[in-house]
């Protein structure tokens, strides 16, 4: 697992090796750039990357972009280790499951 606190510095090591990540965990609100930002950064390179969008407050406006950004799921702060894991055992179900179908 790769973790960084400078979305510049995530996207550089995206950009560096793309097929090296699983998946991508990010926040709405951050330096230099949004949530949705980032979320369009990662999935013009790998469209299927699945892209989870974390935040305090979203609006009706929010969800949309989300969607139209390509981010998968949404969860609202504050959320827990529990959580977290069960949501990303979904994911990677759903992502095994659409590379054994695409097979």
């Amino acid at each position: 697992m790769r973790c960084f606190s400078d979305p510049v510095k995530a996207l550089e090591a995206f950009h560096a090796g793309p097929d090296a990540f699983d998946l991508v965990v990010t926040d709405l609100s951050m330096p230099v750039m949004s949530g949705f930002a980032m979320a369009a950064e990662v999935r013009a390179l790998r469209p299927r990357m699945p892209v989870i969008l974390t935040t305090g407050h979203l609006s009706e406006a929010d969800m949309n972009r989300a969607r139209e950004t390509g981010v998968c799921e949404i969860v609202l702060k504050p959320f827990g280790t529990d959580e977290l894991g069960c949501l990303l055992g979904k994911l990677f179900r759903r992502t095994e499951a659409m590379q054994q179908a695409s097979a």
